[in-house]
């Protein structure tokens, strides 16, 4: 099975946060899956490549420093790079596009990654009318959080009529359900698959009529995150000050000011660490907000952390808080289990049933924040919130679903 990937960005552009992380460790563990299968075979090519990648240079307000249309392997996925016109989120690239047109055909499924922009817009219509319907993982991007009023005329219009044609990856249940409300409203002939149920083959039962193979789906699979294979030790011990973390890109939707409004009124001791990059000005504002709140002295303005230094960071502390407006999924929710430091969540993030079905953490409204620290501070003070992050689903099994979703995509109602 050939796949392509068309995302208007890909690593080393991590300027653009999760996405690319999880887009990235999608394509080479499929990639790996490959490879594992055609052990001892002298015919593997990666210039031939079952897993393809189209996207463009971008990489904020610049650009990566490849050729339009050179293909580079990166971590043993064939990624073409096409140059943009526009260099702001609609990543306008003709190249790319024109691209798409002739090879389409010859890919077996076309996973298209992210909406609000035009790379992915117009490699929907580009698929649609040479007859293939694509794969479309929104990435948060259907969401009411994203919709501004140009983009809400936009959908009612044109978009919603293109989504209706396609099937769809959801990362979470939260964002398959955002997907039904804005695609599929009011409309029964839609079927969602949850590949991460454990009997996920008795899901899509094998004698259904053809009108119903037809019906659109929607696929629930988490996201892949690529860890170390050699895990730093949990080396943090609760000495009765919470050591929390954020760790995350510093945005407006994240909560930082709601989660600053709140430690300024809790009554016990505390340090905060802020890890992430965002707009100077944006920073800035958060840090005078901080000084205004009587809390600068015991905030830590870290800045942007990767690698292995990001994963010993959240093993040295309580609890790792993410207070967002709107999230999809978040994929350092996953790492910070798989460092064994408990979660705290807002009810808005796509994980949050994950973390209170497996008990990694706590899952707060963003109304009742000072009351879920107060509440952390108890059970960290009692012993009762550590976690064991030992039973994440692999990454290796996480592929075989994806590997099944195509299949069931491809061919209908078939998972065999």
């Amino acid at each position: 099975m050939k796949i392509l990937h068309i995302t208007a960005s890909y690593k080393p552009a991590f300027i653009y946060g999760g996405p690319i992380y999880s887009v990235a460790a999608l394509c080479e563990s499929l990639e790996v899956s490959k490879a594992e299968n055609e052990q001892g075979s002298t015919h593997y090519d990666h210039n031939t490549s079952p897993v393809q990648v189209y996207t463009t240079l971008a990489n904020g307000k610049e650009e990566l420093p490849y050729q339009n249309a050179h293909t580079k392997i990166i971590d043993g996925v064939a990624v073409t790079f096409f140059k943009r016109i526009t260099k702001d989120h609609s990543h306008f690239s003709p190249a790319l596009l024109s691209q798409l047109w002739k090879n389409a055909k010859n890919f077996d499924q076309i996973h298209i990654h992210s909406w609000w922009n035009l790379v992915s817009m117009g490699a929907v219509i580009i698929c649609l009318c040479r007859g293939i319907k694509p794969i479309i993982s929104p990435r948060g991007m259907l969401g009411d959080y994203t919709f501004s009023k140009p983009k809400a005329i936009f959908h009612q219009f044109i978009g919603s009529k293109l989504l209706k044609k396609c099937n769809f990856h959801a990362t979470t249940s939260m964002e398959a359900d955002e997907i039904l409300k804005q695609v599929f409203s009011g409309d029964d002939n839609v079927e969602v698959v949850d590949l991460m149920k454990e009997r996920e083959e008795q899901i899509i039962k094998s004698k259904e009529t053809r009108q119903q193979e037809q019906k659109p789906k929607i696929f629930i699979i988490h996201n892949l995150v690529k860890l170390p294979e050699q895990l730093p030790t949990k080396t943090r011990v609760f000495d009765g000050t919470l050591n929390l973390i954020f760790l995350s890109r510093i945005h407006h939707k994240k909560g930082i000011e709601l989660l600053l409004d709140s430690l300024a009124l809790v009554k016990f001791p505390f340090k905060l660490s802020i890890v992430g990059e965002g707009e100077l000005a944006y920073v800035e504002s958060l840090k005078l907000k901080a000084k205004r709140k009587k809390l600068d002295e015991r905030i830590d303005w870290i800045g942007p952390v990767y690698g292995e230094k990001k994963y010993k960071l959240l093993t040295n502390h309580d609890a790792f808080i993410l207070p967002s407006y709107n999230e999809n999924f978040a994929n350092v929710v996953i790492e910070a289990i798989a460092m064994e430091t408990p979660v705290l969540l807002s009810e808005h993030i796509g994980l949050q049933n994950y973390v209170k079905v497996n008990n990694y953490g706590l899952v707060f409204k963003l109304d009742e924040l000072k009351s879920g620290l107060e509440k952390t501070y108890r059970l960290l003070s009692e012993g009762k919130l550590s976690i064991d992050g030992s039973k994440l689903i692999s990454n290796k099994d996480l592929a075989r679903k994806y590997l099944k979703m195509y299949k069931v995509s491809l061919n209908g109602n078939s998972i065999n």
